[in-house]
C-alpha cells in the first residue's frame, strides 16, 4: 500500500519544521506548485493524519455571499497548517475548544 508516509519518504520530502502540533513537509514538484503536507495526531483517538495544505498555508475562507477566497499567507508551522484546513489562521485556532 502506498501511504502518505511512504510517499513522503520515497519522494524525498524534506521536513520544514515541527512543533507540538505535528510536522510540516515539503516536496518540490516539477511544473507544479510544491506539495506541502502536515502530519499530526488526533489527541482524542491517537490516529495519525496527513493533510495537504496550501503551499503558503493560506486558509480557505467562506464569504457571506457563499463564495470563497484564499486568506493571507501564514508562517510555516504545523499549527498554522492545521488551522488553515479549518479556514482559520493559527492565532484563531484553539483545538481545546473543538468537539
Amino acid at each position: 500500500m502506498f501511504t502518505p508516509e511512504r510517499y513522503l519518504i520515497e519522494s524525498g520530502a524534506s521536513e520544514i519544521t515541527s512543533d507540538k502540533s505535528g510536522k510540516l513537509y515539503r516536496v518540490n514538484l516539477p511544473n507544479d506548485e510544491p506539495l506541502v503536507m502536515v502530519r499530526y495526531k488526533d489527541s482524542s483517538t491517537s490516529r495519525e493524519y496527513f493533510h495537504r495544505v496550501h503551499p503558503e498555508l493560506r486558509p480557505l475562507q467562506k464569504l457571506p455571499n457563499g463564495m470563497q477566497r484564499l486568506g493571507d499567507p501564514q508562517e510555516m508551522t504545523p499549527k498554522n497548517a492545521i488551522a488553515s484546513t479549518f479556514g482559520k489562521r493559527g492565532e484563531e485556532y484553539n483545538p481545546q475548544l473543538q468537539s
